[in-house]
């Protein structure tokens, strides 16, 4: 885990962290230091790539996506996650008004997204390699620390 001294005061928004603070260490004269565990959002975009819904290939996809969430889920280290329905089905909000989908001009579409508790960026890196389909190009995966409001 990460040691960060007074880890839950230096990133505050409206009163909470951004990290989930672990068992204090013992006092020592100086200020006090903590372990922490920060938490990751996985943004899941689908890429042209992917097999075709409906396909054997889709399904046999699918069944290693829910073999990934056991497997992630057991371990503690995986909160859960949510699929979205296509950008189609969406609207966008702007100052200028509400318009269908999102449309922007990009072939990878956020498809889903999952909340990952890691020690580093670099232990949800590694995590996330393991989503199915990154291997074989069919998603991309973006990976951000989570402010966490209120």
């Amino acid at each position: 885990m990460v040691r960060a001294e007074n880890a839950g005061a230096a990133c505050r928004i409206r009163g909470s962290p951004f990290v989930e603070s672990g068992e204090r260490v013992p006092h020592t004269g100086h200020r006090e230091e903590r372990e922490t565990r920060v938490k990751y959002v996985m943004l899941i975009l689908d890429t042209p790539a992917e097999p075709a819904p409906q396909s054997p290939e889709y399904g046999a996809w699918f069944a290693e996506v829910g073999a990934w969430y056991e497997k992630w889920g057991a371990t503690g280290k995986l909160e859960g996650g949510h699929q979205l329905q296509p950008p189609a089905t969406g609207k966008t909000v702007r100052s200028t008004g509400v318009t269908d989908g999102p449309f922007i001009e990009t072939k990878e579409a956020l498809g889903g997204y999952s909340l990952i508790n890691a020690d580093s960026i670099d232990e949800a890196v590694e995590i996330a390699k393991t989503w199915p389909g990154v291997d074989r190009g069919w998603i991309t995966i973006e990976l951000r620390p989570v402010v966490e409001m209120g």
